[in-house]
């Protein structure tokens, strides 16, 4: 009796003690376990931040990812009255279009023409004056030869006889006027232009569109001047008199005025509405469910997406922040979910500093990728490397891990990337058949079996 009481007695302590000595192997101490946590919590908010970075902020939409062609798998209703946009597209092409209808802008400058039709009156006063004057020819050619114009000695010549010069000297005089108000241009920095384009033609407080024929371009004027003179002269030496006279005192005083010019360009730009003219109303139905998409559906959903991202903006208050806390919410009740898992099946992994990192490392290059490929085709969604991604922790942790962390990542990725449902389950089957495909990868022909069986689960 004693010995079996004795059992009796001793068969709890037994199993006490070894429960004990269970508890204190499998139980890390407290201070492991607060740091551990510390460190998880820095090491999530430190990977919510890179993901809010790599990833626009949320605004509230349709959530309906369509494009030109497809069929409509759900009825799509308005939220709100909007206005329907034009496509960027569309606006650049009609602001370019309203831009290049803008006349170039050439303005009148007067105020050095002037300043040279002063000078050409104080060359003929002194010329009058040599002319005039008591010294010898050979004197008064020599002085003429100083004023500061190149004058031939036949010009000057003509210029010494009172009789001979005085028709040279006043057709100057009218060609020099003539020419300076019919304008000579100057087409520097200015498009190519042909006599029969049209410019705007600003004088002062008054503009007129105007050929360009209209006036004399600053190349052209010496021949211009000389078949003048030689029409009205009859007389190829007082001809040329007269244009030595008055080519040194023309100058250009119609210039292209680029700054004037893309100035009013901007403003066509601007002038040019981006609304089409129609709007849509509250609860009505924008896609049929089963319909065929057309690019008139793409702009009014575009412009409901718009719409509601500018009411976001102007909301005051917290509540312009809510999409993005939400989103943030949804992250973190994913990762809780994850982290359960973890302190059930993969307690060692949650005290493990260097699991954790490289975990994390790996899922952070797949949603750089996934933020990269975001505004690509529909069919580069699919360049995210979920496969690989379940490989490599299939390879370095274990199947069942493989698996999990496949479906939280894949789910993570859509949340951020906003991408669907088809994204999910073709990605989750990719992820789960590749983490499969190499749990017993012994050589390098297996990782090829495993990339076809990928490639083909894809393409199925």
């Amino acid at each position: 009796m004693a010995p079996f009481l004795k059992r009796k007695r001793e068969a709890p302590a037994r199993t006490e003690r070894v429960r004990l000595d269970e508890e204190r192997d499998e139980r890390p101490p407290v201070e492991a376990v607060k740091r551990a946590v510390l460190t998880g919590v820095l090491l999530v908010a430190a990977f919510l931040i890179i993901l809010e970075c790599l990833f626009p902020a949320a605004t509230p939409g349709t959530g309906a990812a369509i494009e030109e062609g497809q069929v409509a798998r759900e009825e799509v209703v308005a939220a709100f009255d909007f206005d329907v946009l034009k496509t960027e597209s569309e606006l650049a092409d009609e602001r370019e279009w309203e831009a290049a209808q803008v006349l170039p802008v050439f303005e009148y400058d007067a105020g050095e023409q002037t300043e040279r039709r002063k000078r050409f009156g104080e060359l003929l006063t002194r010329v009058y004056g040599i002319r005039g004057g008591s010294e010898s020819e050979h004197q008064k050619l020599d002085m003429l030869g100083q004023l500061g114009v190149a004058l031939s000695d036949t010009t000057r010549l003509i210029l010494l006889d009172s009789q001979r010069s005085r028709r040279p000297e006043e057709l100057a005089r009218e060609i020099l006027l003539a020419i300076s108000e019919r304008g000579v241009l100057s087409t520097r920095g200015a498009p190519d232009l042909t006599a029969d384009d049209s410019v705007m033609f600003v004088r002062g407080n008054d503009e007129s569109m105007e050929f360009v024929g209209r006036f004399v371009r600053e190349e052209d004027v010496p021949a211009t001047v000389r078949a003048e003179a030689g029409r009205i002269l009859g007389e190829r030496a007082s001809a040329n008199a007269v244009v030595e006279m008055v080519m040194p005192f023309v100058t250009a005083n119609v210039l292209y005025g680029e700054a004037e010019t893309e100035r009013r360009r901007d403003v066509a730009r601007q002038s040019v509405s981006e609304t089409t003219g129609t709007d849509v109303k509250e609860d009505e139905v924008i896609i049929e469910k089963g319909e065929r998409i057309t690019m008139d559906h793409v702009r009014i959903i575009r412009s409901m997406d718009l719409k509601a991202g500018e009411l976001l903006r102007l909301e005051a208050g917290p509540a312009r922040f809510f999409p993005q806390l939400g989103r943030i919410l949804q992250a973190l009740v994913l990762l809780g979910a994850f982290v359960l898992y973890l302190s059930v099946r993969r307690s060692g992994m949650l005290y493990d500093l260097r699991c954790q990192l490289l975990f994390l490392l790996l899922v952070t290059v797949v949603m750089v990728v996934a933020a990269a490929v975001g505004g690509l085709a529909d069919a580069a969604r699919y360049l995210v490397p979920m496969a690989l991604l379940a490989m490599l922790t299939s390879m370095l942790f274990d199947l069942e891990f493989a698996m999990v962390s496949t479906f939280f990542v894949v789910v993570l990725t859509a949340i951020y990337a906003k991408l669907g449902l088809p994204f999910v389950l073709i990605s989750v089957t990719a992820g789960t058949v590749a983490a499969h495909s190499v749990r017993r990868v012994r050589h390098r022909e297996d990782f090829y079996w495993s990339g076809i069986r990928v490639v083909a689960t894809y393409a199925a």
